[in-house]
Formats: structure tokens, C-alpha cells, sequence
């Protein structure tokens, strides 16, 4: 078989005509998407936020490693956890209760 040949089949398997398991996660992700998105129990920020990204489990749609998706899982969790405080008591590192103390 000529190398060209190999290519050409090359591209057309994973290219035109995509099967296995990669497209079966896309589907599975698009299917989820569509039911979250669909059950009217998302609110407005939640719709926007939702991605198949978020339903792929096994790595292959993103392209990342376990690890990977673990560290920004924990990213996003430490980020959601500080925008309950506010930025000014985080970069004075005052307490409020300072303020209180003071006052008889």
C-alpha cells in the first residue's frame, strides 16, 4: 500500500468518519447538556455556565488528564468558596469584629 494511500485512509478514519469512543462521549456530553438545560430547574446563570465540558468524564472531548480536570475542579471550588467574602476584608486582612472592639 502506498504511504499516500495510509494517509488518505488515515484522515478519512479519523477525521470525516469519527467512531469509537471519542464521539460516544460527545454524544453522552450533548445529551446530558440537553436534558439539564431542558428540565426548566436552572436558573439563568446556570444555563449560561453549562457546557458538555462539564459531562465529560472520561477526558476525551477536552483533551485533558484526571489530574488536569482535578486541579481545575479544586480551582473552581477554592474560587467559589472566596467570592463569598469580600475583597476588602481579604486584602487587609482586618477582621470586622476590629472595628467593633473600638467602639463603647
Amino acid at each position: 500500500m502506498p504511504i499516500s494511500l495510509f494517509q488518505y485512509l488515515y484522515v478519512f478514519d479519523a477525521i470525516i468518519e469519527p467512531q469509537g469512543p471519542k464521539v460516544d462521549q460527545l454524544r453522552h456530553a450533548q445529551q446530558m447538556e440537553a436534558m439539564y438545560k431542558s428540565s426548566g430547574n436552572l436558573t439563568e446563570q446556570g444555563m449560561k455556565s453549562l457546557s458538555i465540558e462539564n459531562f465529560d468524564y472520561a477526558g476525551l472531548i477536552t483533551g485533558k488528564s484526571t489530574e488536569e480536570r482535578s486541579n481545575d475542579h479544586k480551582k473552581t471550588i477554592h474560587k467559589n468558596i472566596m467570592s463569598i467574602f469580600p475583597q476588602a476584608e481579604l486584602s487587609t486582612g482586618k477582621d470586622t469584629d476590629d472595628k467593633n472592639k473600638d467602639v463603647k
